[in-house]
């Protein structure tokens, strides 16, 4: 089965529309306030509007409160949320739905940490200093595919473009795999050419 593919960051109808062309599996938004590519949740809900039914829509947030977090997940019809701060157990719990919850792989990562958590996927990335995502860096992933198979859903994100996304794959075998600026021309704009060549690679790697 091939890995999910999400195209995360979405702030144009135009990239909306160009990620669901190219076949992708999902699309995110940013409901961050103060990060880049970040909606408010009206910008939000209109740009989701045009989104084709069987595209999955996947809303970010970071330590949000879970009645405010669960309010926008209904007023926006979305899909799925990304739990993308330091949330804990109770926390994720809260929320209810489905959820995705982003760890961070540092040198001490061990797949044990996923255990507390009952949500339905992880997206695992690099730790990067002063910015809440991955920031364009991929952790080293040679170093969890010594771990073999995870027994949990694992997106990987992170540092992935159109010319390295096949090596992740063949790595980690992952659930899915999220990008964002290595599809871009520049933050929030994203590049429809990359995209078709990102789906192409994961596509070509998993066949």
């Amino acid at each position: 089965m091939r890995p999910r593919i999400k195209f995360c960051g979405i702030t144009r109808r135009a990239d909306l529309e160009a990620a669901a062309a190219a076949g992708a599996d999902a699309v995110g938004v940013i409901l961050v306030a103060g990060t880049p590519r970040s909606l408010d949740p009206a910008r939000a809900r209109d740009l989701l509007r045009s989104a084709p039914p069987f595209l999955a829509r996947v809303g970010v947030f970071a330590d949000e409160d879970p009645i405010r977090i669960r309010r926008i997940r209904e007023d926006l019809g979305l899909t799925a949320v990304q739990l993308h701060g330091s949330e804990s157990p109770g926390h994720c719990a809260a929320v209810g739905g489905v959820r995705i919850k982003t760890l961070r792989v540092r040198e001490d990562f061990s797949p044990a940490s996923m255990e507390p958590f009952d949500v339905e996927a992880f997206l695992l990335e690099a730790p990067v200093p002063g910015a809440l995502g991955g920031g364009g860096v991929a952790f080293d992933w040679s170093r969890l595919a010594t771990h073999g198979a995870f027994g949990r859903r694992i997106i990987v994100a992170g540092g992935l473009t159109p010319d390295n996304v096949a090596e992740a794959v063949h790595l980690l075998r992952p659930y899915g795999v999220d990008v964002s600026s290595g599809v871009e021309q520049s933050p929030g704009v994203k590049d429809a050419k990359r995209m078709e060549d990102f789906v192409r690679a994961v596509r070509g790697a998993s066949s």
